[in-house]
């Protein structure tokens, strides 16, 4: 199951441009220390998620998961998807879910995922893992 907490940490950081050194040099934490929240979530008390969501620009409540991300962008492809009951249900759960959002999956990517032809009983989490494995690879 995906945490919440790790998810946004790694999210804000990198929509700032951040490395994880540079994150744990400003909050005065180790790279290994960010790496492994980033990672698991664990090892972080209130008070070092305060230190994070203050230099992320961010509160606790949104670390936390209790306030929603703003809704993603619609756009055709993600319509097209919700509407496709012979789509794969994880591409589609993940669609309707807060994840799309929270990921900023632009069109071109769920296009991408959508070309893979993906069995129909995929899980939404390997359609998340996809995503980042593509991420990655077109990076480099």
């Amino acid at each position: 199951m995906i945490r919440v907490i790790p998810l946004r940490v790694r999210h804000l950081r990198q929509r700032q441009g951040l490395t994880q050194a540079e994150l744990a040099k400003r909050t005065g934490f180790s790279q290994g220390h960010i790496s492994r929240l980033e990672c698991t979530g664990r090892g972080a008390s209130t008070e070092g998620l305060l230190v994070l969501a203050k230099e992320l620009g961010t509160t606790l409540s949104y670390l936390y998961g209790e306030q929603e991300p703003q809704p993603a962008k619609t756009n055709r492809t993600v319509e097209k998807l919700l509407h496709d009951s012979e789509a794969p249900a994880g591409l589609r759960e993940l669609a309707a879910g807060p994840l799309a959002a929270e990921f900023e999956i632009t069109e071109h990517e769920w296009q991408r995922l959508l070309d893979l032809e993906l069995p129909p009983k995929v899980r939404r989490d390997d359609c998340v893992a996809l995503l980042l494995a593509l991420r990655q690879a077109f990076r480099e």
